[in-house]
């Protein structure tokens, strides 16, 4: 009985054949092995090494009929997948400037953070968090660029404020932007619902305007929110909504916390971007991803993002998705994965790049993501001299 495939994992079936004769030969060579380990040790345990290989590698009559019935099986079950060589390469990035390109403002907050970054009708538009603390108030500004470097921000009274959300209790959190065809702008934020940084057990929500500086009204009801069961992998937090749309509707990409502080990363589809189902791999049945599952899980014991991955940002590319994302570590390890379809993704082996990118850096908040004029353009909260207080600086690489 060979073991099924995960949906996530990209295979290149050409592959199997030789894989498997290699594995007969595996079991040649064990039982001359078994031979050796018989004279030498307990003749049990030679007996069970023996008996652990050859139950997965049985000869059949027929190889080939044997492969066809595994990939019909694998095809029912999860549908067709790409080939294993779809990946791009790791896009590398540089620090534009030495000095920051949006300062915190003390009267405003010690931190600030590029909360979502948009490039529309030829100009840069950032939505800015700035906070004191957090977990704290968080009050959303608007700024724009014509060059990404240089900033305006808008005068007058922020653009969203944590009151204004009626299901936030400790704060609403900029986290993406995007206009729809027919000249609305949504803003996607993030609601911190107690003063623990473990647990903030928010939900997603959204806004919606005719401008950019509004006025913006919010969604009654948050649009993505924490599984119902408190042991799923999302069963204590949904923050950081990244959104892309697409020819066949909106992709939603999150990050999905466990009561114990796990972070991985989500996905969620919609056809109309108000009603969002959470992408479920049918292979698992049982908690934590019984309901659904990480498209991008933290890495194994001793990997670089084996504490956590989480604050995805995704671009479309002209060879597929491309996604930054973060890990827990000193200084702050952002890393890379790409996607043929926007679901199954590839991890890169090693992080793109660490806080001290930026010479005096000892950490990263928040980053926000854009891609324009063959260029990506990210946007980087990074604690430089001080742990209590952000400036925003601008990383940019080629475009993959």
């Amino acid at each position: 009985q060979f073991p099924r495939f995960p949906s996530n994992l990209l295979v290149d079936r050409s592959g199997l054949l030789p894989v498997y004769e290699k594995g007969l030969t595996l079991v040649s060579e064990a039982e001359t092995l078994t031979q050796l380990l018989g004279a030498n040790t307990n003749p049990d345990v030679a007996t069970a090494f023996l008996a652990a290989i050859t139950q997965f590698w049985r000869e059949p009559e027929n190889i080939g009929e044997l492969l066809a019935d595994v990939e019909a099986e694998r095809l029912a079950a999860y549908g067709p997948i790409e080939p294993a060589g779809s990946t791009q390469s790791p896009p590398t990035f540089a620090v534009a400037q030495e000095e920051p390109v949006v300062a915190a403002i003390d009267t405003l907050g010690q931190r600030v953070a590029p909360g979502a970054a948009l490039y529309h009708e030829g100009q840069f538009h950032l939505f800015l968090n700035r906070f004191d603390s957090f977990p704290g108030a968080v009050t959303v500004h608007y700024a724009t660029s014509t060059d990404g470097h240089n900033w305006s921000e808008a005068a007058g009274e922020p653009i969203l404020t944590t009151a204004a959300v009626p299901f936030a209790e400790v704060a609403a959190v900029a986290a993406d932007v995007l206009v729809e065809p027919d000249g609305t702008w949504v803003l996607y934020f993030h609601t911190w619902q107690t003063y623990s940084l473990v647990n903030g057990a928010g939900v997603i929500g959204r806004a919606t305007a005719p401008g950019p500086q509004g006025p913006w009204t919010v969604d009654p009801e948050p649009l993505l929110t924490m599984a119902a069961d408190p042991a799923a992998w999302d069963g204590g937090q949904v923050s950081i909504a990244d959104v892309v749309r697409t020819a066949d509707g909106y992709l939603l990409y999150y990050t999905g916390a466990s009561p114990a502080g796990l972070m991985q990363i989500g996905l969620a589809t919609s056809s109309d971007g108000r009603t969002w189902t959470k992408y479920d791999d049918p292979a698992t049945t049982a908690a934590p991803y019984a309901d659904s599952d990480p498209v991008v899980a933290n890495g194994s014991t001793g990997a670089w993002d084996s504490a956590a991955a989480f604050h995805a940002h995704v671009v479309a590319g002209p060879a597929g998705f491309l996604m930054l994302y973060k890990t827990l570590g000193t200084p702050t390890p952002v890393g890379f994965a790409s996607s043929p379809d926007g679901v199954h993704w590839q991890k890169a082996e090693a992080p793109l790049f660490a806080a001290d990118l930026l010479p005096g850096s000892s950490a990263i908040g928040s980053l926000s993501l854009l891609a324009h004029d063959g260029q990506l353009w990210l946007y980087s909260e990074q604690f430089r001299g001080s742990r209590n207080r952000t400036d925003i600086y601008l990383l940019q690489a080629p475009l993959p």
